[in-house]
C-alpha cells in the first residue's frame, strides 16, 4: 500500500478489525465513502465481503489471500 501511495498518488487507509463483527461495517463504511477500491485480507472475510460486494455493486473489492471464486454468488465486482 506504501508503494502504491508513493509510485501512484492513491490514498490508502488501514483499517483493523478487532472482531469478525467489524467485517460488514467496515467494508459498508469504505464502499460508502466512495473508495475506488476495498481490499480483504484473508479467508476470513469471504461472507462478509459477499454480502457487501451485492450491496455496492459500483464499488470494486479485491481479496487476498482468497481466491475470488470461493465468495457466495461470484459478485462480478470482486477481483484477487
Amino acid at each position: 500500500m506504501l508503494e502504491a501511495e508513493h509510485t501512484l498518488g492513491v490514498k490508502g487507509q488501514v483499517l483493523q478489525a478487532t472482531s469478525s463483527a467489524d467485517y460488514v461495517p467496515y467494508l459498508q463504511k469504505e464502499a460508502e465513502h466512495g473508495d475506488n477500491l476495498v481490499v480483504a485480507v484473508g479467508f476470513d472475510f469471504i461472507a462478509a465481503l459477499g454480502q457487501v460486494a451485492k450491496q455496492y455493486p459500483h464499488t470494486k473489492f479485491a481479496i487476498i489471500d482468497t481466491p475470488a471464486s470461493a465468495i457466495a454468488g461470484k459478485p462480478r465486482n470482486v477481483g484477487v
